[in-house]
């Protein structure tokens, strides 16, 4: 047989088995195209081996070659399962009986793939049927259901059984279905597909948004697929929705929201960036970051750009912006990438003006300064002051000694004059670092402008034009008359100058009102005050000079022309009375200052006024308290000059003695801070026992000072170091003759 098999041209592999299990065991090994039985054999027979086969569920086409085989046994075993049986003695059918068997074989294993696959595509049909979504029909011309996919109701008007052999017209209202048909014949007469999207009212009144094709399918009927994209619809709504309330939020945000590409090309900005830098969004759109990053901020600008694509984190940073106008604003940024499908395309931002805040800070930083210089001037005020009174109390002692036409008087007016100097500086030190110890009056401006006008027209020259604009109904004012003179007096004198070649000067007083936006910038409380602005028309100032001019000791004057404690001065005198300096200049064409101070709670009278008077004298008995040797005798000496009896004392202790060992002291001047004992537990233990007796207090010290000795009391008497022989006579008889 295998002879015969391979002159046929078969490639033969065999396998010899003799028993049940060996039959088992080698169809279990491998595939098998054909299995050639003996019918009878000592351990295993034909019928047996079928039944093995047909356990195993094997096709192998089966063929019994027997010699002793009749005809009932063969067909028995047909019957039994076997393809096929031939005698030994006549093998020529051998090849083409195999070739036969093989050929059915593979046939019928054909049909059993083919049958399992449409099985396998049925049952999957059934449940990609059963669970289909999407409306499916068939419509003829005239808008027929032909069929009607079993879809859920929910997506219909009515069950598809109930829908099959109407019409859309029986179906649906005239105007819906006027669309269908329209649809359904487009798509017959064109002859393809088209798409369309429709919303119509299903069962239960819930409406329900499709998109669908209409396809042909024969001459006459169409497939309409729909699907339910309700929800898509909701979200693109809420989609909608939600950009609106974003780009109403963006629009209406105070910041900058911009966006612009890798290249720097603004893409978008919203109002806030037409407002702050004066581009119009179309504008805004021509630009690049080169047209509107300060340059010496557009490295780092770059710079935050590469650092972000390259994965880094970066938190807000600053920078300036130069506007449409040419100004410059600084801007608080951050910055996000922006992705499209994955890959970065360009750069959002928000950008937050800070011009404001760095208004603020600079002026922090302005009083750092200023508090720095009165710390210095407040720790050297003390002994330096003293030093002032006991040179120009000498001075002054001398000059009332030496006759008119004594040699020595010239220098000695020269000691006079450089104590008072320095005094001079050292108030200038006090007065712009606000720890001078004002004595505030009720004025009223426009007297105070009136009463100087002789003297500043004095201080300009000739070709300086003054002006003076005062408002008639001016609200009154509480400040110190000598400090507000010394602030009207540094602003003239730098008006002057300012114009060399002459000019205009004008000096104007009006009421204003402070609003919120204005006090907030510049730490004061909103409400009404009182302006007094000074302007000329000189050469103005830049923005660097401008920044700097309340710096303790800048000038742009020649060396020796100005010590840069004008402005300083000014500013800690505005300050300290609660008041506020606004500069307004141009390079080349002026400058106005404007001092707001508060108005006053009330209208009492403004007192004496600061013109000199005469040195009033006395007879009183004063108790002098100073620890310092050379101060108490210059004042014991000034005091006795006028008239007073004076008992000293260099501590609080000598003070109770000579107190209660004397009966007629009518005054009690002494310094705030000595050893031991202070001026105030003095005074107190003093009145205690005197309680008609008057007090007046001097110090050296600055008012922080005074405040830890718990003498910031303007009802109490108070005198500062230095100070000269008549302003000592006039506030010993004030303190006197207000107990009268």
């Amino acid at each position: 047989m295998t002879r015969h098999l391979t002159q046929a041209g078969y490639d033969v592999s065999t396998l010899r088995v003799e028993t049940a299990e060996s039959l088992k065991a080698a169809l279990g090994s491998q595939e098998w195209d054909i299995a050639l039985c003996d019918f009878s054999m000592p351990h295993l027979n034909a019928l047996d081996a079928l039944r093995i086969l047909n356990d195993m569920r094997l096709d192998i086409p089966f063929i019994i070659i027997s010699g002793t085989v009749g005809e009932t046994v063969a067909v028995e075993a047909m019957r039994a399962g076997a393809h096929d049986y031939l005698m030994k003695g006549n093998l020529v059918r051998l090849v083409p009986t195999i070739k036969r068997e093989m050929q059915e074989a593979e046939n019928r294993r054909a049909r059993k793939r083919a049958e399992e696959s449409l099985k396998q595509t049925e049952v999957e049909l059934g449940v990609l049927f059963a669970a289909l979504t999407d409306v499916v029909m068939v419509l003829d011309r005239d808008g027929r259901y032909l069929k009607v996919a079993p879809t859920s109701s929910r997506l219909l008007n009515k069950l598809p059984a109930e829908l099959l052999g109407k019409t859309v017209r029986e179906v649906f209202p005239k105007e819906e279905a006027t669309f269908f048909l329209a649809h359904i014949r487009r798509a017959l007469d064109e002859g393809c597909t088209h798409r369309t999207d429709y919303s119509t009212v299903v069962e239960g009144g819930r409406e329900v948004w499709f998109d669908c094709t209409v396809s042909p399918m024969t001459a006459n009927s169409v497939v309409w697929i729909g699907r339910d994209v309700t929800e898509r619809k909701q979200s693109e709504h809420e989609l909608r929705k939600s950009e609106e309330r974003y780009r109403v939020l963006v629009e209406n945000a105070h910041d900058i929201i911009y966006e612009h590409d890798l290249e720097g090309n603004y893409t978008s900005s919203n109002q806030a960036g037409e407002h702050i830098t004066g581009y119009t969004l179309a504008e805004t759109l021509d630009l690049n970051i080169v047209d509107v990053v300060a340059p010496e901020h557009l490295y780092e600008a770059r710079q935050m750009i590469r650092r972000k694509l390259a994965g880094q984190s970066i938190t807000a940073y600053e920078l300036e912006i130069v506007a449409k106008d040419g100004s410059r604003i600084a801007v608080e940024v951050n910055t996000s990438l922006v992705f499209r499908d994955g890959v970065a395309i360009g750069v959002q931002g928000i950008a937050r003006d800070v011009t404001e805040r760095k208004q603020l800070e600079e002026q922090l930083r302005q009083s750092h300064k200023m508090d720095a210089i009165g710390q210095l001037a407040g720790g050297v005020a003390h002994d330096f002051n003293n030093l002032l009174t006991v040179i120009g109390g000498y001075s002054s002692i001398l000059l009332g000694k030496l006759p008119p036409e004594s040699p020595h008087r010239a220098s000695i007016e020269e000691i006079k004059k450089a104590s008072d100097r320095a005094s001079s500086l050292t108030r200038q030190l006090l007065a712009f670092s606000r720890k001078q110890i004002l004595q505030p009056k009720v004025l009223d401006l426009n007297t105070v402008v009136s009463d100087l006008d002789k003297m500043l027209r004095r201080l300009i020259s000739e070709d300086i034009d003054l002006l003076t604009i005062t408002d008639p109904g001016l609200a009154k004012v509480k400040a110190d008359p000598g400090q507000i003179e010394q602030v009207l007096l540094n602003l003239v004198v730098n008006a002057r100058d300012a114009m060399p070649e002459g000019g205009k000067l004008t000096i104007e007083t009006s009421n204003a009102v402070l609003s919120k936006d204005y006090a907030r910038l510049h730490g004061v409380p909103a409400g009404p005050y009182i302006m007094l602005a000074v302007s000329d028309t000189g050469c103005g100032m830049d923005a660097a000079t401008k920044k700097r001019i309340f710096e303790p000791f800048f000038t742009t004057k020649k060396a020796g022309k100005g010590t840069g404690l004008g402005l300083a001065t000014l500013y800690g005198i505005v300050t300290q009375s609660g008041g506020n300096v606004w500069v307004y200049s141009e390079l080349g064409h002026g400058t106005t200052f404007k001092i707001y101070l508060p108005q006053a709670d009330d209208f009492e009278d403004t007192g004496e006024s600061l013109r000199i008077r005469p040195t009033p004298k006395g007879t009183e008995t004063v108790l002098l308290v100073e620890d310092e040797e050379q101060v108490r005798a210059i004042l014991k000496q000034i005091l006795e000059n006028q008239g007073y009896r004076v008992l000293s004392a260099s501590n609080g202790e000598e003070a109770l003695t000579i107190s209660q060992g004397t009966e007629d002291i009518q005054l009690m001047i002494t310094d705030v801070v000595m050893p031991v004992m202070s001026g105030r537990e003095l005074a107190e233990k003093v009145v205690a026992e005197r309680p008609s007796l008057r007090v007046l207090y001097m110090s050296g010290y600055t008012d922080d000072a005074i405040v830890r000795h718990g003498l910031l009391d303007d009802k109490l008497n108070f005198i500062q170091k230095p100070f000269d022989s008549a302003t000592v006579a006039r506030k010993v008889r004030e303190v006197l003759d207000s107990h009268v």
